[in-house]
């Protein structure tokens, strides 16, 4: 299997389409998107974390962070995490924006390969 062939069938985690996972789109400089939910995969950089709403909803799950141990974990000597906004919607608000800036992002695209 060649990386072309592994580009072609890679699928999004996360949606369903026909009791199979969604096919995500291939741009011409080998980023994977999925057209519904806007996940992204860049397949040679490790250091990239989709900014999609289910990846930051798993990357901030209390569950997950314990279960990946203590590389999430601040340090004794790590100096302190600043406090948040009083508002309980700023995490809300936030994610909203980076799902709203995600379609944006996938709409010019798509308009583009049109």
């Amino acid at each position: 299997m060649t990386l072309n062939d592994t580009r072609e069938d890679a699928r999004c985690p996360y949606c369903i389409q026909d009791d199979k996972f969604r096919a995500m789109n291939v741009l011409s400089n080998g980023r994977l998107i999925c057209g519904n939910c806007g996940h992204i995969v860049f397949p040679n950089d490790s250091a990239f974390k989709c900014p999609c709403l289910k990846c930051v909803e798993i990357n901030f799950s209390p569950k997950i962070r314990r279960l990946r141990g203590a590389k999430d974990r601040p340090r004794n000597n790590s100096k302190p995490i600043p406090s948040r906004p009083a508002s309980n919607t700023f995490p809300i608000t936030r994610l909203r924006a980076a799902l709203h800036a995600t379609r944006i992002f996938l709409a010019t695209l798509l308009a583009r390969r049109e």
